[in-house]
C-alpha cells in the first residue's frame, strides 16, 4: 500500500523491500511446512534481487536528487521528454520561445 500512496521515493523503495521480505518469510514458512528446500532457494534468489534493486534504486534516487534537489516523485514530471524533434507534439515545441528552428539532418 505504501508504494501506491506515498510520494517520497525513499519510502516507496522501503515499501518494496518490505513486500520482498514478506514474500521471503512466506516462502520460508511454506518450505519448512512442506519439508523441502525449494522455498529456501527462492528466498536466496529474492535476497540477491533485493540487494541489486537497492543498489540501483539508491543510485537513481541520488541522481534525481542532484538534478531536482527533491526526492518527491511529483517533481519528476519535469523529466518527461516532450521536446524531442522526432516525437509527436513537435509542432507545439517548434513554436515555443526556447527552441530556435534549425534544420534536421534530412532537411539540409
Amino acid at each position: 500500500m505504501g508504494v501506491l500512496i506515498r510520494r517520497n521515493a525513499i519510502v516507496i523503495f522501503m515499501s518494496v523491500e518490505l513486500m520482498l521480505n514478506a514474500v521471503n518469510l512466506l516462502l520460508t514458512a511454506f518450505s519448512v511446512y512442506r519439508g523441502d528446500a525449494s522455498g529456501q532457494v527462492f528466498v536466496f534468489f529474492i535476497m540477491a534481487l533485493a540487494a541489486a534493486e537497492v543498489a540501483v534504486g539508491l543510485a537513481i534516487i541520488v541522481m534525481i536528487y542532484r538534478n531536482t534537489n527533491s526526492i518527491d516523485i511529483n517533481v519528476l514530471n519535469r523529466l518527461k521528454c516532450r521536446a524531442h524533434p522526432t516525437l509527436p507534439g513537435r509542432e507545439g515545441f517548434l513554436k515555443s520561445r526556447v527552441f530556435k528552428k534549425s534544420p534536421l539532418p534530412g532537411e539540409i
